[in-house]
């Protein structure tokens, strides 16, 4: 809420304050945007050494439970290997959990897998694929009911592309082509 001012005015310190509280409760969501805000010094004094200690916990924590099935582990994993945050960077162990989650019906791992193929960041460049992807998480997405006209990181649904753009045309986040 306080991060994106939702309801309250926002406060990047308030929004630190409640990450480190979730945090200490062993939330590796939260973990891992108390992470981020002492990487960059937002709301919090800068500290990469306490957010790399963070990254270690939440890869120890996440993997477990991944291994036992959970899909938001997985997408965590995924996120983890992906940027090298308490792991050495791995594209292919990046990809093997984005598969895994995204295969288990996480909106956002079949988001990130969209984006990596339409970058080609790891992977071959395939707007078709990447297409694919995108369709998915926004149906899944939509399924869960939680769409109220904002899909992913708060950006509107026009942001995103949903299906391969004509041949001979870029790729664009900001365009939407007929399914």
């Amino acid at each position: 809420m306080y991060e994106y001012g939702l309801g309250v005015p926002q406060d990047m310190e308030e929004a630190a304050r409640w990450y480190r509280r979730a945090a200490e409760q062993s939330d590796f969501l939260s973990q891992h945007k108390l992470g981020h805000l002492l990487e960059d010094g937002i709301g919090v004094d800068k500290n990469p050494e306490e957010a790399e200690e963070l990254y270690r916990r939440i890869a120890e924590q996440c993997r477990a439970k991944a291994e036992a099935g959970d899909a938001d582990a997985m997408y965590e994993m995924g996120r983890l290997y992906e940027r090298g945050r308490g792991v050495e960077a791995s594209h292919q162990e990046a990809l093997k959990w984005f598969r895994l989650a995204a295969r288990n019906g996480t909106p956002l791992a079949q988001y990130r897998l969209g984006r990596l193929y339409q970058e080609g960041s790891g992977v071959t460049k395939d707007a078709a694929a990447a297409a694919r992807w995108y369709r998915q998480a926004i149906r899944v997405a939509a399924g869960a009911a939680n769409m109220s006209g904002t899909f992913m990181a708060h950006k509107p649904i026009s942001e995103h592309w949903v299906s391969a753009p004509p041949a001979g045309q870029p790729i664009t986040r900001r365009s939407i082509y007929p399914i």
